[in-house]
């Protein structure tokens, strides 16, 4: 992978452990890295920060990491950021909830340096993929602005917000004339 695209890509750390937080940012430190050591603390980082990949232990005091996991699913800014739990739990059951939760993969503690790399990278490859294509389903290939799908999902969002919000909501629409001209 290009060292290039390597920095721009970014990685939220979270775990209530600072040694396990320096183990795993010394493994990832070719990545812009943010670090949490509470569920709370990674809930505001994941919503402001919107991270490629998340990095989650699971015993954490107030909020556990399937909490943190179950709302960031639930909110629409975080639901598409893959989530990894990295823990100490290493029973067939804890594994099965994780992935039930939404979590693309499953670590047990100790990590090996090498292993969580390898696995980071294939998980940031996989969400490089589904950006890509998903930009490209919003997009028309012969103009280039964003397409019929595009304007739905952006009207949707927008209708949800002028509900929360109670805001007003302006739309204007144009046509161009004769644009089968234009291919």
């Amino acid at each position: 992978m290009n060292e290039n695209l390597k920095t721009q890509q970014s990685l939220l750390l979270v775990d209530d452990s600072p040694s396990n937080l320096a183990i795993l940012s010394s493994a990832l430190s070719e990545y812009r890295l943010f670090t949490a050591t509470d569920g709370l603390q990674a809930l505001e980082i994941a919503g402001r920060e919107q991270p490629d990949l998340i990095l989650l232990d699971i015993q954490m005091p107030d909020l556990s990491g399937h909490q943190v996991c179950l709302q960031l699913k639930q909110q629409a800014d975080t639901q598409n950021i893959p989530v990894i739990f990295v823990t100490g739990l290493d029973e067939e059951e804890d594994e099965s909830l994780g992935f039930a939760l939404g979590a693309v993969d499953y670590i047990s503690k100790p990590i090996r340096p090498s292993i969580v790399r390898a696995r980071v990278a294939t998980q940031l490859r996989f969400k490089s993929d589904h950006d890509q294509l998903a930009l490209t389903a919003c997009t028309d290939m012969l103009t280039g602005i964003p397409n019929r799908r595009h304007f739905e999902e952006a009207v949707h969002n927008e209708w949800n917000r002028v509900l929360r919000y109670g805001t007003p909501l302006c739309l204007i629409m144009f046509d161009v004339d004769f644009f089968k001209q234009y291919n």
